[in-house]
């Protein structure tokens, strides 16, 4: 196991926090889309949410954070259809 460097702890730190403020903006851009009732803006305020707790927890940068959701998604296209 190498030893991690300062460099390494900043930019972690750097992707943990905008990760904190996807979370944020992904749940204000939630809220305004169930405000204006628009599910599209609904939909993209959680997906940034997902992005957002997955860089803030791990410490992934967004295109680490972003290309694992999308895999996720990609694989589970159907989960939440009812009936299938």
């Amino acid at each position: 196991m190498g030893a991690h460097t300062t460099e390494d702890t900043d930019a972690m730190n750097h992707d943990r926090l905008t990760g904190r403020w996807k979370l944020v903006h992904g749940a204000l851009r939630e809220s305004w889309g169930r405000l204006i009732a628009d599910p599209r803006m609904v939909d993209e305020g959680r997906r940034m949410q997902r992005a957002g707790r997955a860089q803030e927890r791990y410490g992934f940068n967004k295109e680490v954070a972003q290309q694992q959701l999308n895999d996720f998604v990609r694989r589970n296209r159907r989960w939440n259809i009812p009936g299938q």
